[in-house]
């Protein structure tokens, strides 16, 4: 199992506006468009109102408003549509909610990635300053921490990197695939859905049953 610590001097806001994904609708370049521009007002509000507070250095494990973000993203082989998806729940493991979205044709890679954009996007309108970034996929993990020592050439990554020094703290945990079930079930939910962001507010019932 690998864990990566991240944490970071942020500044804090606070008030902000709550933002409605379940009422629009979104195609994949709206959302990356929707979610740069977000940040940059994010960021320009935070250094015109507000002087920088220093967080604590060390990964606060009873403090805080804190999540665990699990992600992952499916594919279907004979239609190359790809979705991702992702399920949010709190440090005693209750149920935050779920997402997911059709993304379409995309590569596998960037659709796992898409997952935890719009994880963060909904963390920092639940005003959460403390995420566990949590998935099978070692590949986007290793892609999103290397960004803070190397420059990455995708979009998604630099706004996810964005996102999390907004956010001041959070660590990255590879996982063995069985225990990224839940996020893979609610991914390949989207396959038979229109092109925008669902919420899934109330755990599954037949997922239920399962646990």
């Amino acid at each position: 199992m690998a864990v990566f610590l991240r944490h970071n001097s942020v500044a804090y806001l606070e008030e902000q506006e709550s933002i409605h994904f379940s009422r629009r609708s979104w195609s994949v370049d709206d959302v990356i468009k929707g979610s740069y521009n977000w940040t940059l007002q994010w960021n320009s509000s935070l250094k015109a109102s507000h002087p920088l507070r220093q967080k604590t250095k060390m990964f606060p494990n009873e403090e805080g408003y804190w999540v665990y973000l699990n992600f992952d993203g499916a594919v279907k082989l004979d239609s190359e549509m790809t979705t991702f998806g992702g399920v949010l729940r709190d440090r005693h493991g209750g149920w935050i909610l779920g997402f997911n979205k059709s993304l379409g044709h995309y590569a596998v890679f960037n659709s796992k990635v898409w997952g935890v954009l719009d994880g963060l996007m909904i963390i920092q309108s639940r005003n959460y300053d403390v995420v566990m970034i949590r998935s099978d996929s070692q590949e986007a993990l290793k892609a999103i921490d290397d960004s803070f020592s190397k420059n990455s050439s995708s979009v998604l990554v630099k706004r996810i990197q964005q996102l999390l020094m907004n956010i001041g703290h959070w660590k990255f945990e590879h996982i063995p695939r069985e225990e990224n079930v839940e996020a893979d079930r609610i991914a390949k939910l989207a396959f038979d859905k229109n092109e925008r962001l669902h919420l899934v507010e109330d755990i599954p019932l037949d997922w239920i049953k399962l646990m």
